[in-house]
């Protein structure tokens, strides 16, 4: 969670192209995955089910990204932040649908992690917004928790690299497609952009979505989802010193409630997976 609070205020200091940010990001990690993947000998997905599903989630990886980063750019990122860190809802929905218990108290823990949330973006002032935001926002968290779930399927039959790999190579596809029709310069980024380009690539890429899928074999997508919520709450201190924005009381209460709650799902929710069955 401390690599995925740097991502919004990384993604503030870049000038670069939307979907450029995202492609780069992205594209970065694949090199040292695949040369690992080839020393290690471990084996690409198998079957036309693992790389449609692969396929998939790195769709709704690139859509997650496609809206999120634009979003952002919109308001204040604790305001941007709100929409797209509602994704544990849909996601606490498809399990529940799916059979996958959540104890009451970890239910609690969950609503007062999100209330939270809600919190910290009320706090916010002097940002746009406009209906295009929050409608983006919207779409990256429904797309994020769509990556989630399918990772919590395949992370069950493939190893962690591989199926990185794959879903990053993927949406960077589909990433190069937009930027090409939005004629985003791929190159000519300037040395600033690069190098936080690297850093996204290296803190909320590696050590943020590389970790959280690696812990998608052992926990439900909604533990996850929930920790993320802890994303607000460091990305919110974090623009304290580097862009000026000061707590309110509302944020500091919000980051209470959000710390608070995800501890309480974390220990008296689903903590542990459940196996799942394949077909």
């Amino acid at each position: 969670m401390a690599a995925f609070s740097t991502s919004a205020i990384l993604i503030r200091l870049a000038t670069a192209g939307a979907f450029v940010i995202a492609l780069w990001r992205l594209v970065v990690p694949i090199v040292p995955g695949v040369l690992v993947m080839r020393r290690r000998n471990l084996i690409w997905p198998k079957g036309r089910r693992q790389w449609m599903l692969a396929s998939l989630s790195g769709i709704c990886l690139a859509i997650h990204f496609a809206a999120w980063i634009p979003s952002l750019r919109l308001t204040t990122i604790a305001q941007a932040m709100i929409l797209v860190e509602m994704y544990p809802l849909p996601i606490l929905v498809v399990e529940r649908l799916q059979g996958i218990p959540h104890s009451a108290w970890g239910l609690i823990g969950a609503g007062l992690a999100i209330v939270g949330v809600v919190l910290i973006a009320l706090s916010a002032h002097g940002g746009s917004q406009q209906l295009l935001g929050d409608a983006l926002a919207l779409i990256a968290a429904l797309a994020g928790a769509a990556y989630y779930l399918i990772g919590r399927h395949l992370r069950q039959e493939m190893e962690v690299l591989p199926y990185t790999t794959v879903v990053y190579g993927l949406a960077s596809l589909a990433l190069l497609a937009m930027a090409l029709v939005a004629r985003e310069p791929l190159f000519n980024l300037g040395l600033r952009n690069w190098l936080l380009i690297l850093a996204l690539a290296a803190f909320p890429t590696t050590l943020g979505h590389t970790l959280s899928n690696y812990l998608l074999r052992w926990l439900n997508a909604s533990t996850v989802a929930v920790v993320g919520l802890l994303e607000v709450v460091g990305a919110t201190l974090i623009a304290i010193p580097v862009f000026g924005q000061q707590p309110t009381w509302l944020v500091i209460v919000g980051g209470l409630f959000a710390l608070g709650g995800a501890a309480l799902f974390l220990a008296l929710g689903s903590r542990r997976a459940a196996p799942l069955a394949h077909t």
